[in-house]
């Protein structure tokens, strides 16, 4: 449920033509209601390929019913859609999903045939594959951590006796740090090998069927968020937020400042290195949310997902800079023209934290304080999960109690004010075994 939001949205802007239509590739869940409203205020249709009607249906035109993890059957499909309906012109094709469907690629591949803006097939894949990603920063001398995929026994000796430790275990096709696990030594690595072997290739929620295991080398340093637009392989925004130390061995996401906090040189480097990667990759048009870190040696990539930034992602880049990531990408998906002027200094600063457990349990308690929704810094308070509900934490699941996001004038500001909030929100979960 959504206790309180505070956030304004942007007046309705209708794009350029009129009767533009954008076909949608999976709806997503409930939460991501806020774009499909957002994509209507503009003035644009939205047709969407999904598997049955859902909440969506009063922002959509047009349903086309197929299962879109099954991409071949997608196609013919939304081909056999458009025979049917031939004053239908689709204008543009876009996804702000990520999971086991792969819907970035099913994306590439309908740009691909019906000549829409969009990456190349071949580009797609060898972002959504860790380990082609890795490789293909080897060969363009990006500074990359080193890395083993694993198909045998042999492979796994491989990487046991070539990468330094510590090391990380992971899909190469995955998404929200799920089976992402660090390992500390050479017996670390073969327990927590042996514990997702089995589990990536039968999960249907967080990676894809044809998803392999990678090990590779532990990057240690500061991590961040880079969202970029990009039109005709020119870049005309970004923004870059700091990512707050995650939990290991599991990689738990907790927590997110915005603006970067980070010295101008070490922004900078990170920038150029997205810029490098986005270039050699050949990716020319898009709204990306590039995930690296910035260390010793410099700026090294860690994943990079082509499409939105989930979660509150968009609605603070829009709160700190005024720039609508959900506007943009449906403009370069169009092929309309984006045009955007990025301040010197953000206008607002912005800190959230995510509101987790150490261990899976029982949601047994959880207060807030009322004086939180008189709090004029609170932007938004959300909780997954009532008291009796079932919270399952890494290794059991991947789930969080909910998250608080609050606003300042100053980065100090806006770290305070979490401090604050953080204090008014009061949980107790009980601790169950694996």
């Amino acid at each position: 449920m959504i206790v309180d939001i505070n956030n304004e949205e942007p007046p309705p802007d209708p794009l350029g033509a009129n009767n533009k239509t954008i076909l949608l590739v999976n709806t997503g869940f409930p939460s991501k209601e806020f774009i499909l409203k957002r994509i209507k205020e503009l003035g644009v249709n939205i047709i969407v390929l999904h598997k049955q009607i859902n909440w969506a249906e009063p922002y959509i035109s047009h349903w086309i019913f197929t299962d879109v993890s099954n991409h071949d059957q997608a196609l013919h499909d939304l081909s056999d859609f458009l025979t049917l309906h031939p004053a239908v012109k689709i204008d543009g094709v876009i996804t702000f999903c990520e999971s086991y469907n792969n819907e970035p690629l099913l994306v590439a591949k309908i740009a691909d045939k019906y000549g829409l803006k969009g990456l190349k097939s071949v580009v797609v894949e060898n972002f959504k594959n860790k380990f082609l990603f890795r490789k293909f920063c080897e060969k363009y001398d990006v500074h990359a951590p080193k890395c083993v995929l694993i198909d045998s026994a042999k492979d796994l000796h491989t990487a046991l006796t070539t990468l330094t430790f510590p090391v990380v275990v992971k899909p190469t096709h995955g998404s929200s740090s799920a089976f992402v696990i660090k390992a500390d030594n050479k017996d670390d690595l073969i327990e927590k090998y042996e514990a997702i072997r089995l589990k990536v290739p039968a999960n249907k929620q967080y990676v894809t069927k044809d998803a392999k295991i990678i090990v590779e080398e532990y990057i240690s340093g500061s991590e961040v968020d880079i969202d970029i637009l990009i039109q005709n392989g020119e870049v005309k925004f970004y923004s870059i937020s700091d990512n707050l130390e995650t939990c290991e061995p599991y990689f738990i996401e907790t927590g997110f400042n915005i603006p970067s906090r980070l010295p101008v040189d070490e922004q900078d480097d990170l920038y150029a290195m997205a810029v490098k990667v986005l270039k050699e990759f050949s990716v020319t048009d898009g709204c990306i949310h590039f995930e690296a870190k910035s260390t010793k040696e410099g700026a090294v990539p860690i994943e990079v997902n082509l499409r939105m930034g989930g979660d509150e992602v968009r609605d603070f880049v829009l709160g700190a800079w005024g720039i609508d990531l959900i506007e943009q990408a449906i403009k370069i998906a169009l092929g309309e023209d984006v045009k955007v002027i990025k301040s010197s200094q953000a206008k607002q600063c912005f800190a959230g934290f995510d509101l987790m457990s150490d261990h899976s349990g029982v949601v047994k308690r959880l207060h807030v304080d009322e004086r939180i929704h008189q709090k004029s810094y609170l932007q938004k308070l959300e909780f997954f999960k009532k008291e009796g509900d079932t919270l399952l934490v890494p290794p059991d699941g991947y789930e969080y109690l909910g998250f608080v996001t609050v606003s300042g004038d100053t980065e100090y500001e806006a770290k305070q004010n979490l401090q604050e909030a953080l204090g008014l929100i009061n949980y107790e979960i009980s601790k169950i075994h694996s």
